[in-house]
Formats: C-alpha cells, sequence, structure tokens
C-alpha cells in the first residue's frame, strides 16, 4: 500500500508542478500550500477507499475539489460521486410490542446521534458493524448490532419498544392495590401416605426378619444337624420376603421425599433502561 501511495505522489506531483499556482478563488492559501493540501487529499481519498473508510475518503475528495487544479479538481468530484453509490443505506422500522410504527424515535450509531433518522427513507451508513440505539419518550431503549458491505441498499433493520407504562401500572397495583393471591401450595397428601407405607413396610420387613431368627434358633434347639431340608427353605424364603418388603419401603419413602412440595423461589425481574 505504501508503494501504491508513493506512485500516486509521483503522479500527482508531475500534474501539479504543469499547472500555474491555484487561482484565489479556489483557495486562498499561497500556491505552494494549496498543492501541498491537494496532494495529501487526493492520496488520502485513495487510500482511504482502498481500507473501505468511505465516509473519510468523501471528506478527502470535497478538500480535493477546494484546493486542487481544475482537471484534479473534477477527477475528485467524479470519485466522490461514485462513493456515494458504494455508502450502503440502512432503513429503520420501529414498532412497538403491538405492531404499530412509532415516530419521534431518536436514533444513534455507534454513539452518534442521527438527526430524524428513524423518520427517513434511508440512511447512509459506514460499511461494517455497528450498534443502533434506538430512543423515544415513554419507551425503554432497545439496541440492534448490524453489519453493512460496501453497495448494500436499503439494509432493513428491525426494532421493537417496549412501553414504560404498562410496567409502571403493574408496579403500582402491586404497591398499593389489592396482594397478588400467593400461589397454590402443592399438597402434601401424597407424601404422607407414601412415607406412612414404607414405614408400615420396614417395620414389617423387621418382624419377618425376627421371626426368621427365632425360628431358626428353635430347630438348632430342637433337630440340628438334623432338621428337615423344607424347614431350612423355609426360614430362607422368609428373610428373602423380609429383605423384599424393606426394599419396597424404603422406595416408598424416597419417593415420599420427592414428592415433598418445596416452597417456590421468588425472581425479581428488572427492565433494561
Amino acid at each position: 500500500m505504501r508503494a501504491g501511495v508513493g506512485r500516486w505522489s509521483v503522479c500527482v506531483g508531475a500534474i501539479l508542478a504543469s499547472f500555474p499556482a491555484a487561482p484565489v478563488a479556489r483557495a486562498a492559501e499561497p500556491g505552494d500550500a494549496a498543492k501541498a493540501r491537494c496532494a495529501a487529499s487526493y492520496e488520502a481519498a485513495q487510500m482511504l477507499r482502498r481500507e473501505e473508510r468511505l465516509s473519510a475518503a468523501r471528506a478527502e475528495l470535497l478538500v480535493c475539489e477546494e484546493t486542487c487544479p481544475e482537471k484534479l479538481a473534477e477527477d475528485c468530484a467524479k470519485w466522490r460521486g461514485e462513493l456515494a453509490h458504494l455508502m450502503p443505506t440502512a432503513r429503520f422500522f420501529v414498532r412497538d410490542a403491538e405492531g404499530r410504527p412509532l415516530g419521534g424515535v431518536r436514533v444513534a450509531v455507534d454513539g452518534h446521534a442521527i438527526d430524524g433518522a428513524a423518520d427517513e427513507a434511508s440512511v447512509l451508513v459506514e460499511p461494517g458493524r455497528h450498534v443502533f440505539r434506538f430512543e423515544r419518550q415513554g419507551y425503554f431503549p432497545a439496541e440492534v448490532r448490524s453489519e453493512f458491505h460496501v453497495g448494500e441498499r436499503d439494509h432493513v433493520v428491525h426494532v421493537v419498544l417496549a412501553s414504560i407504562a404498562p410496567v409502571q401500572a403493574s408496579a403500582a397495583r402491586t404497591s398499593f392495590g389489592a396482594a397478588p393471591r400467593p400461589a397454590p401450595r402443592a399438597s402434601r397428601t401424597p407424601s404422607y401416605v407414601l412415607g406412612g407405607i414404607g414405614l408400615a413396610a420396614l417395620a414389617t420387613a423387621g418382624g419377618l426378619a425376627l421371626k426368621g431368627y427365632a425360628d431358626r434358633a428353635s430347630l438348632r434347639d430342637s433337630c440340628a444337624p438334623t432338621c428337615e431340608q423344607s424347614d431350612i427353605d423355609s426360614i430362607r424364603t422368609l428373610w428373602w420376603v423380609a429383605a423384599g418388603v424393606a426394599v419396597a419401603g424404603a422406595t416408598s419413602i424416597g419417593v415420599a421425599i420427592v414428592l415433598w412440595p418445596r416452597e417456590p423461589s421468588v425472581a425479581l425481574t428488572v427492565p433494561f433502561r
């Protein structure tokens, strides 16, 4: 890029050298100062154009038109017209929550206000990414991020502004009007029922297990080691049943704990300002 600018400097210098000093009507500065400003703006406009900084390039071309000799000034005017067609344009559609158009909206792009932008058909925008902020009295402001490309025309930016009035009215009713109805509390009956069943099942399992131990002790005293296998199997079966009932009881208590209603958490929503 530096090499390109250097070539432009040589070309512009040669052209300027072939012209007499700029007339007073074009520039009130001495000839050498006007030539220097002409060359600088001429070169800067080319470099800014390549960097897609079109607004700055147009400003330099204006300086070129004011300070350069007629032939170069004509070139600068022509290029400035071309840049006007390369500049992207934006169109804003601002609506309220019901979809109705809103007028009198103030628009700023990247923190710089655009006068009457929301009411115009289209607005010139620099290529690249931008943040648009929309403000209107009685509504919460909103921001929209959008990217524009060279030559893009009528890029539509949609935005919806939320009214402040409903939020304020809701807050007033909560503070000064009737207290809001509390949400109905979930019933604890299922937890009580399941918990009772679980405790009963654990008690039953404990009783069956104790009976099994008592029967085993009785067999040891009466017939060990020649007891009937069926008597031994019945004790084992009793213990297996006790284990199954205990598992069912524990499961029932666990479900009761899961179903026990919790107090709802309260979240405070603050609108964006």
